[in-house]
């Protein structure tokens, strides 16, 4: 079980597990159950989600191929997915039927000789059809498809110099692999801080805080978004329109999203994943009903908002409010607007405006109720009670509401289509009905989205924030109109400044990594995947910790993850008289372990091992600052 504080707020996740520890059900912050089913292999086969006592498929009829990779599965709206594979387990074609065997979509993959995808060809309409054509360090070079022709042109270091469209072209202008201005078709201009984070872009100003995080975004002196982040460096909440609209973001154990809520604990949409893949997006839509205020007469609120709550009927009730304050300020409640009450109260108000007890009457409360969110997820620690025999709600104030009428409650499960990378083309609803779609150029930028819903995940570990344009890729941020981070990656430029322990006394050290080999395009500074979005995939944003940076996360490029090498690392640095060098050694054996999987993808195999090398190298050349702080703090723990 996991509780987590964002804001006055506790959200809480929980988790069972099989005898082999495969992850059996996920209970979300909003109550939301996700249950997975395993085959003998520990493969999963199924799954189902449970919310308000109903219990739905979102996934069965899962099966693999031989090499682990998902060969059909059929959806809980009766959708099918199946994928064919070539003879070195590489996908060869993706097609998605409905239940009635009408063809949604149908893809064919072909290849060079390195596992580069050279072409993509849409079966059911050729004119998006797309082929691609790479440099020999297996950058994207040549890109047609429905957006017309575009070209790209690097420098050695794998900064895009050039770009060709059907309307235009742009040059790109470096200073020390930072991109100062293009001009042409896209007229940029940037500016950075000694960190390497982004600053200015046009009339867009960018602030970070000291962790170097994006904590604010202005465009023309307003305020487009702000920004905040927990320890694992995940974005947790951000605020928009003045500060007025705020979202709050929920991560499961993997760093993968789960749930979002407004920052008063209403949760606005929830997500499943099957092996780290988007399989559903969940909302829950309550209407048709209205409170009745007998304390206040006349007032009625009609109920119409999308929340997570738990099944109502006439006569039942829910809270009204998240928290009262004194005279003369505005009480989160039901909508209605421009209607205000004088309440005799029996309570005492902490300085957040939470009510903390019952106490002696004589403190006149008046409350405004206006625009705002049910109360669904009150802390217990209040002591209020959601429902009472009478069918009543008592807060804390003495006001009381009753429930008219019934309740319609609709569970919204909207199933993800995914491709061979992961990034959602496609939405349908419980009836099959493609409730959203989006095609996207080579390195994300939209050529169309189009729906009746709201879908905001990109590719693998993004989320689109459309306030900025940005894409928050967990420990970055990724601006598609150019195939680059805003940020650069801290392995080659970070300044680190870390508390650490000096014979068992707690100091700060700041030091600078300085550049690791000779090819910095090995290492993409700024640049997406090493300018091969077609095949490759950064989920973190980051590359794997080598504990100089004391950071710990996933370094995937669709094939491979060194996540838990880097973990089995630091642990090793960590623990009292490990040599330094046989922890290093070892992590690069774990490493190799990795790669040695990849015999069936030699451009994934290549770059495994590629990547591997570095960290070795970095460790080895860089890791003695770390060593040594992780020893002297392990060691005064003796």
């Amino acid at each position: 079980m996991e509780t987590k504080q964002i804001g006055d707020l506790n959200y809480r996740t929980e988790y069972t597990y099989d005898l082999n520890g495969n992850v059996l059900t996920i209970t979300y912050p909003g109550g939301r159950v996700i249950a997975y089913g395993y085959n003998q292999l520990n493969k999963a086969v199924s799954s189902a989600e449970e919310y308000i006592g109903a219990t739905s498929t979102l996934a069965n009829n899962i099966t693999y191929q031989p090499f682990g990779d998902i060969a059909s599965m059929t959806y809980g709206n009766g959708i099918t997915t199946v994928k064919a594979y070539d003879n070195r387990n590489r996908l060869a074609n993706l097609s998605t039927q409905n239940s009635r065997l009408q063809t949604l979509n149908s893809y064919s993959y072909t290849r060079d000789n390195t596992g580069n995808i050279t072409a993509i060809t849409d079966d059911l309409n050729h004119a998006k059809n797309k082929s691609y054509t790479y440099d020999p360090l297996n950058g994207l070079t040549i890109a047609a498809g429905p957006w017309g022709a575009l070209t790209y042109s690097y420098d050695p270091a794998g900064n895009r110099t050039y770009e060709t469209t059907d309307t235009g072209n742009t040059t790109y202008n470096y200073s020390a692999n930072k991109l100062t201005s293009s001009s042409g078709e896209k007229v940029l201009n940037f500016s950075y801080d000694n960190n390497g984070n982004t600053t200015a872009e046009n009339n867009k100003q960018y602030i970070y805080n000291q962790d170097q995080r994006l904590t604010q975004v202005t465009d023309s002196n307003t305020v487009s978004g702000e920004y905040v982040y927990n320890g694992k460096g995940q974005r947790i909440k951000k605020c928009t329109e003045n500060g007025t609209r705020c979202a709050v973001y929920h991560y499961d154990q993997n760093g993968l999203l789960i749930a979002e809520s407004t920052d008063t604990g209403t949760i606005t949409a929830e997500y499943a994943y099957l092996n780290g893949q988007p399989l559903a997006k969940m909302d829950t839509t309550i209407s048709g009903a209205a409170y009745n205020y007998p304390e206040a007469p006349g007032f009625t609120a009609n109920l119409s908002l999308n929340v997570n709550t738990s099944s109502l009927a006439a006569g039942h009730i829910k809270y009204l409010f998240k928290r009262m304050s004194l005279t003369n300020t505005t009480v989160t409640g039901l909508s209605i607007t421009g209607k205000t009450a004088t309440v005799t109260a029996l309570g005492t108000v902490n300085n957040i405006g939470r009510v903390l007890k019952e106490t002696i009457p004589g403190c006149t409360i008046t409350v405004t109720i206006t625009d705002g969110d049910p109360a669904s997820s009150l802390p217990d620690a209040m002591g209020i009670e959601i429902r009472r025999p009478d069918g009543t709600l008592y807060y804390s104030a003495g006001l009381k509401a009753v429930v008219k009428g019934n309740f319609t409650i609709k569970d919204n499960v909207y199933y993800y289509h995914n491709d061979h990378l992961g990034t959602p083309m496609l939405m349908t609803d419980s009836s099959g009905k493609t409730v959203w779609q989006g095609e996207f150029k080579p390195f994300g930028e939209p050529l169309s989205v189009s729906g009746s819903i709201t879908n905001n995940l990109r590719f693998p570990g993004q989320y689109y924030d459309a306030e900025t344009g940005l894409h928050q890729n967990w420990h970055r941020d990724y601006k598609a109109e150019i195939g680059r981070y805003v940020e650069s990656d801290p392995i080659l430029q970070p300044m680190v400044s870390k508390t650490t322990k000096t014979s068992c006394v707690k100091s700060t050290v700041t030091w600078r990594v300085p550049l690791l080999i000779s090819n910095p395009q090995d290492l993409y500074s700024y640049v997406y995947t090493k300018a091969n979005p077609i095949n490759l995939m950064d989920p973190s944003g980051l590359v794997c910790g080598s504990g100089w940076t004391d950071k710990i996360v996933p370094d995937s490029y669709g094939n491979f993850d060194f996540t838990r090498p880097c973990e089995n690392h630091d642990k090793c640095y960590d623990s009292c008289g490990k040599s330094k060098p046989i922890c290093d050694v070892l992590f690069f054996n774990n490493m190799m372990q990795e790669c040695s999987k990849l015999t069936w993808n030699p451009i994934s195999q290549l770059g495994c091992i590629e990547t591997a090398t570095i960290y070795y190298t970095a460790v080895v050349t860089f890791g003695y600052p770390a060593y040594n702080n992780a020893q002297k703090g392990a060691c005064c723990k003796k």
